[in-house]
Formats: structure tokens, C-alpha cells, sequence
């Protein structure tokens, strides 16, 4: 295929993202990951095993996730939740609890998300399956001009294949391919700063008032990995190679059981622009490493690589991410990392069957460094084998 052919395939893929509505297939990430600024597609992955590089799936090492709970939040979102605790706040009042977190720019953003308790994945000797849960609930104003809050469910299944093979001279190979589906309930409503407040402002406004979403998705994942024995390996990735979400929005909750039909406002089809990632990750072997039962390794990372196409992008630092992870007695991790230009950092306890983790990380709300960070906390708790 001629480079001009190669050129115009790229384009017609970007065009397609933006002339469509673009919507996330899915957004789990574990602590782990997240506190050396992963995910990466040259290392393997710890609670999100389903979401990893499908070529991991080639691993001779068995791995099995019985269940697993990520609880992940922003500052505000910690608010809401000790008010729900303490029986200060129901939903009833969450636009007076809004009012009270906009920052000097009237802006503001809540973030609650919880994944699991069901997790279920199997990873190893070229397969790979399993099934998972999440739950997100955010708000985000930016501006008098927008706002938009988010409260969905999603069931995520998938299953694939791998091949692991030799090059020689200690240097091996492998590759995968996955399957994904998703089952998504979402209420979601964007407007302007006035009128979202109004909404907010409505009895029982989460039943009546908010545009309820049903979707469903199925995709496809693949992915590939050449390494060095046991200390180098490059990996590439590209997620939602081939992806198709179909949703149909109705005007409530509320309509959606009642009258389906009645209610029913419109349906489209989106078109999730690949995400192509690649990643490299070292593992430094020293002597007095071996001896104290230390481990290390350090990763760099760059996503959605299709993305510099489009023609209002990121900047493109934001896609560069890098961390380094150091293992003690093979049971405490500690990790640092930077994701999205901002720091990340996190502990983990590993006990074999449970294993705990927590991370604090950044997200950049803007299109450029710096533009709006927030910080988030995480905690994971999960039980595998």
C-alpha cells in the first residue's frame, strides 16, 4: 500500500471520530497503574487485567482476579461523599453543595467513581476472559457557557487470544487480539451554567429530569510485544481497533420504565477513534539488587497517538507518560510516576492472594499542561491468585 493511501486511511479514521460522536468504550484504571503513571503496553497489568495488551494474555504465568474494589475521587468528590456519611447531603441538595465548591474561576468538578466489587479475569497461556463492573457519577462545570453531570453504570465482558514465539538470541515475540462488549445505563444532561442549575434544582430531578442513555458496544483490541529475556520489553497496543457503541437516549429514567416508546428521543451509532499506545519498559539487573531481594523496573509510554491528528488536539505532552517501580521483598511496591505532565505516586502491599493498593495521580481537564489539574486519590482492594 502506497504511503499517499496510508495518509488518507489515517484521515478518513480521524474524520470519522470527529464528524461522530465520540464516547470512551471504557475508563478503569487501578492504583497500581495509575501511581507510575500507566497504564503501559510493555507491562503487565495488575487489576485491570482485561484491559492490558492483549499479547500479556501469551504469558506462561498464570493470573486469576476473583473480585476486586477501586474507589477513585477528587477532592470535592471526597466532600460529597463523607456528606452522604454523615447524612448532610442527599441528592435533593446536590446543586446548594455545588455552589459551595466552584474554585476563583467559577469552575468546578466532581468525581466519584467505584469499580467492582465484581472482577472477575484470567490471563495466561494464551487466553484471556473475564468480566467486570463500574460505577461513575461526576459533575463538571467550566465555564457559565458549559456544564454537564454524569451518572452511569457499566458491565464490561471480553476474551482473547495470544501467541508467544522465539526470535533467538534470548530476544522473543508476541501478539494478541481481544474481543470487548459493554453494556452501559447513563444519565447525562450538558447545558449552560443557568439552566444546568435550574435542573439541578427540580424535585427528584435524577428520576424526571435528566435524559437517560442506554448503551451497548462491542469492540476489538489488539496488540504486540518484542523483548530482551527478561529485562527489556517494547510494547504497542491499539485499543478499539475496530469499535461500534450504539445508544439510544429517552427523555427520563422515569420515561424509560414507563414508556420506552413514548420517550424515546433518538438513536445514534458512534465510532471511537483507535487509541494507539506504545511503551517501553526496563528491568535493571544489579548485583546487590538480587542479594537484598529488591526488584526495579522504569517504563515510558506514549497514547493515543491518532489523537495529533484531529484538528483540535491535546497538546501532545499530555500523552507522554513515565514512572519507575521498586520492589521490596516481592511483597511492597512504591511507586512515582508523572501522567498527563503531572506527578503521580502510590504504595502497594502485595500479599499474594489480597493485595491493597493506593495512589495519588493527576488529571488535566484542559488541552494544555497546567490548564485545569485536579488531583485524585485512589484506594484498590482485590483478591486474586
Amino acid at each position: 500500500m502506497s504511503k499517499k493511501l496510508w495518509f488518507l486511511l489515517v484521515l478518513f479514521v480521524c474524520g470519522t471520530a470527529v464528524f461522530a460522536q465520540t464516547t470512551s468504550f471504557t475508563t478503569y484504571l487501578s492504583a497500581q497503574s495509575a501511581s507510575n503513571g500507566g497504564i503501559y503496553a510493555s507491562q503487565a497489568g495488575t487489576a485491570e487485567l482485561l484491559l492490558q495488551n492483549p499479547a500479556m494474555f501469551a504469558l506462561s504465568q498464570v493470573l486469576m482476579q476473583f473480585a476486586d474494589l477501586n474507589v477513585l475521587m477528587n477532592g470535592a468528590g471526597l466532600s460529597m461523599f463523607s456528606s452522604i456519611l454523615t447524612g448532610a447531603f442527599d441528592f435533593s441538595n446536590l446543586g446548594l453543595l455545588l455552589a459551595n465548591l466552584f474554585d476563583e474561576q467559577g469552575r468546578a468538578y466532581i468525581l466519584f467513581d467505584v469499580a467492582g466489587p465484581i472482577n472477575f479475569a484470567y490471563s495466561g497461556k494464551g487466553i484471556g476472559f473475564g468480566i467486570y463492573n463500574q460505577t461513575v457519577m461526576s459533575i463538571n462545570v467550566g465555564s457559565v457557557y458549559y456544564a454537564n453531570i454524569s451518572a452511569r453504570e457499566d458491565i464490561f465482558v471480553t476474551g482473547g487470544v495470544a501467541y508467544r514465539g522465539d526470535i533467538g538470541a534470548g530476544w522473543w515475540y508476541a501478539g494478541g487480539l481481544k474481543v470487548k462488549g459493554l453494556l452501559r445505563t447513563e444519565l447525562y444532561y450538558a447545558d449552560s451554567l443557568l439552566n444546568f442549575m435550574t435542573v439541578l434544582g427540580t424535585a427528584d430531578f435524577f428520576n424526571s429530569a435528566l435524559p437517560f442513555l442506554l448503551t451497548t458496544g462491542i469492540g476489538f483490541d489488539a496488540g504486540a510485544q518484542v523483548g530482551l529475556y527478561d529485562v527489556l520489553t517494547f510494547g504497542i497496543q491499539c485499543d478499539d481497533a475496530f469499535s461500534t457503541l450504539f445508544t439510544t437516549e429517552f427523555s427520563s429514567l422515569s420515561g424509560f420504565w414507563g414508556d420506552p416508546a413514548g420517550s424515546k428521543i433518538t438513536s445514534y451509532v458512534n465510532i471511537p477513534l483507535p487509541n494507539l499506545t506504545a511503551g517501553i519498559t526496563a528491568y535493571p539487573f544489579l548485583n546487590f539488587m538480587e542479594q537484598h531481594s529488591l526488584k526495579w523496573n522504569v517504563s515510558v509510554g506514549y497514547s493515543h497517538m491518532l489523537d495529533l491528528f484531529l484538528p483540535l488536539s491535546r497538546n501532545p505532552i499530555l500523552f507522554l507518560s513515565a514512572g519507575t517501580e521498586l520492589t521490596i521483598l516481592e511483597r511492597l511496591k512504591i511507586a512515582v510516576g508523572v501522567r498527563e505532565a503531572l506527578l503521580a505516586a502510590g504504595i502497594t502491599l502485595d500479599l499474594d492472594t489480597l493485595c491493597v493498593s493506593t495512589a495519588v495521580f493527576g488529571r488535566e481537564l484542559g488541552i494544555e499542561p497546567g490548564e485545569r489539574p485536579v488531583y485524585i486519590i485512589m484506594v484498590n482492594v482485590s483478591v486474586k491468585r
